[in-house]
């Protein structure tokens, strides 16, 4: 009996405990629903208390009430459980209509007035459905009564409060996608306007486009006018010079010999060479003297030279990759006669007028100051060093307007066919045409020496604010006459200089005779 009595003890205390943790889990959950409902609750309160500060301190006071009996609830109610933590789910829904309200435009108040009356609607239900919980946990009668009562009239007050949240959300569903057609209407009329304004602004930037091209053709006729640069002149016709090259170098029969002909100029045979593709690769200024020779006469002073041929292929490999280049040439004929020859100022002021016409401010801006220094007695009158005194600072003037990174390509062909001094007999009969000339440059005291004139060109590059890279071409017997001359010249000058006095035109073995 008294082992009976012991079981009978410890059962009905672990009966006990267990019931104890049940309530205890049961009393949590339910805890954390409420606790859940009360922080969502409190938005829509607030929305109320807004409106009307004596409804919100009505629903203070129930909430206040309904905490006090639900923390001394001893029992779960599942209905209104799940019914609170629903209520809850909807509440923060709810506060988002206080930020469209702010947002909303004159279309959307019919719609907000009818959401308003069901929030309204809302609110008064969860407020008696709060009291009648507070009177459920209160009453003993109260619970036993209810228990008797049907469920759907037991639970009418949640089930019109789930009903009104369902047409809250149909009415906010409708009022969402009104704005969202509103807004898509109104981003189909933003990207008409987009693109009308992009066609409009294309429109005017062709027109600013021509009318800039307009002021550039005028202020480039102007600049040629200043300068006495002819616009279709031979020297500057690298298409008419090639076809003579070509002529000459490409015929066929004139140079080839059955033991060795020449090879086929190109590109790559001139990066062949290191002085050349140095030239070419180099990121600073530098000045590129190169003496040609050609496969059948080594004295090509008055005749083409092949080198040109590699000049103009410099010129088109630049112009072909839009870089920044300006050239001239100066035997643009089988050879030159003394009456026809360039003068150092022309090739200046082909080159001023090129280089102008990379540069669109310029072309504005440095008109005046050109138009001073070309009209000047100094550029004109027959003295070397007066000239230069005037073009040197005006080149690097001019190399000044361009970004330090930019690179200026100079191609200057057969300089050695240049009157280096203009003492020359103006009734001289011409020579012969297919005859080469006996003197490949001429020099007097008070002339243009081209010795010196190779001297004011290094010092240009290697002053230069950008990066001035130029190539001279010549015979062999000019750049050799220029290379004994470079002990002269400053450590300055010679650190831009490259030289490659004799360039012998390459061969290819010939066809042997069967």
């Amino acid at each position: 009996m008294e082992m009976a009595g012991l079981a009978k003890i410890k059962w009905l205390s672990d009966r006990k405990s267990l019931s104890s943790r049940k309530t205890c889990a049961a009393f949590q959950a339910s805890m954390s629903s409420f606790s859940q409902f009360l922080d969502n609750f409190s938005g829509i309160a607030e929305i109320a208390k807004s409106a009307d500060q004596q409804c919100g301190g009505l629903a203070f006071g129930t909430l206040s009430l309904m905490l006090s009996i639900f923390v001394h609830k001893t029992q779960r109610e599942q209905a209104l459980d799940e019914g609170f933590a629903e209520l809850g789910l909807a509440l923060p829904r709810l506060q988002t209509l206080q930020n469209l309200r702010q947002e909303g435009m004159k279309d959307d108040l019919v719609s907000f007035e009818r959401l308003e009356a069901l929030i309204m609607t809302t609110f008064c239900q969860i407020i008696k459905l709060a009291r009648e919980t507070a009177e459920y946990y209160s009453s003993k009668s109260r619970r036993i009564k209810d228990a008797m009562l049907p469920e759907q009239k037991k639970n009418a007050n949640l089930i019109d409060a789930r009903n009104t949240l369902c047409e809250i959300r149909n009415e906010c569903d409708i009022l969402m996608l009104t704005r969202i057609t509103t807004l898509h209407q109104k981003l189909e009329a933003i990207s008409v306007d987009v693109r009308k304004t992009r066609v409009e602004s294309a429109h005017a930037g062709s027109q600013l486009r021509r009318a800039r091209e307009s002021s550039d053709t005028s202020h480039l006729a102007e600049l040629r006018q200043i300068l006495g640069v002819q616009e279709l002149s031979a020297n500057v016709n690298v298409k008419k010079y090639k076809s003579l090259l070509a002529s000459a170098f490409f015929s066929g029969s004139a140079l080839r010999s059955k033991y060795c002909r020449p090879k086929k100029i190109s590109m790559e045979l001139l990066r062949g060479e290191g002085e050349f593709d140095k030239w070419w690769a180099s990121s600073k200024s530098c000045l590129l003297l190169a003496g040609g020779s050609n496969f059948v006469d080594d004295h090509s002073s008055g005749s083409l030279n092949w080198l040109s041929y590699g000049a103009i292929l410099a010129i088109e490999e630049l112009r072909l990759q839009d870089r920044n280049v300006a050239f001239f040439l100066a035997q643009t004929s089988w050879s030159v006669n003394e009456r026809k020859r360039c003068t150092i100022r022309q090739i200046i002021v082909n080159l001023i007028y090129q280089i102008s016409a990379m540069h669109d401010d310029l072309l504005r801006s440095k008109i005046d100051r050109l138009k001073a220094a070309v009209q000047s007695a100094a550029w004109n009158e027959n003295n070397g060093d007066a000239f230069w005194l005037k073009a040197q600072p005006l080149l690097l003037e001019i190399f000044s307007t361009f970004s330090c990174e930019e690179e200026i390509f100079i191609v200057v062909d057969r300089l050695d066919q240049c009157a280096w001094s203009e003492d020359e007999d103006e009734d001289e009969e011409d020579e012969d045409d297919s005859s080469p000339s006996s003197s490949s440059s001429y020099s007097s005291p008070t002339g243009l020496d081209m010795c010196h004139a190779i001297e004011e060109l290094l010092h240009i590059a290697a002053e230069a604010h950008c990066h001035v890279k130029i190539l001279l071409t010549m015979d062999t017997a000019s750049s050799q006459k220029v290379a004994r001359g470079r002990s002269r010249m400053s450590k300055k000058e010679r650190k831009v200089l490259l030289l490659k006095a004799e360039w012998c035109q390459a061969t290819d073995e010939g066809r042997s005779d069967e």
